[in-house]
């Protein structure tokens, strides 16, 4: 689970900077769980483009399926917890704006470079 959640350590680098103003909890929230998504439906798509046999690409797609749900509604979720606490000590206005507009994880990680 650590591995489809990667997308803290790049917000969590991208967000190291130091700016005047700071996202609010909102917006931290929307950012961070919008960088873990595109992160992991990233890897699926890693996983899918190896695959072969349409059969397995529906169970990979299935397995995905869960395990987002999953992870979106667990209770403790400390890899979220950092981010949103880095988000809002040292992420920027730019990058959230950034970060909203993204299409895809490439997108999120072009953001943390801001």
């Amino acid at each position: 689970m650590l591995r489809s959640i990667t997308f803290v350590a790049v917000v969590v680098v991208g967000l190291a900077t130091a700016a005047c103003e700071r996202p609010t909890e909102e917006e931290c929230t929307r950012i961070c769980w919008k960088a873990g998504e595109l992160a992991f439906w990233q890897q699926t798509e890693d996983k899918l483009a190896k695959e072969d046999d349409p059969a397995k690409k529906q169970v990979i797609r299935e397995e995905a399926e869960a395990k987002w749900a999953e992870v979106k509604n667990k209770a403790m979720n400390p890899e979220l917890t950092r981010c949103l606490l880095t988000c809002q000590k040292k992420g920027r206005p730019k990058q959230v704006k950034c970060i909203d507009a993204a299409k895809t994880y490439a997108d999120i990680q072009k953001c943390m470079e801001m």
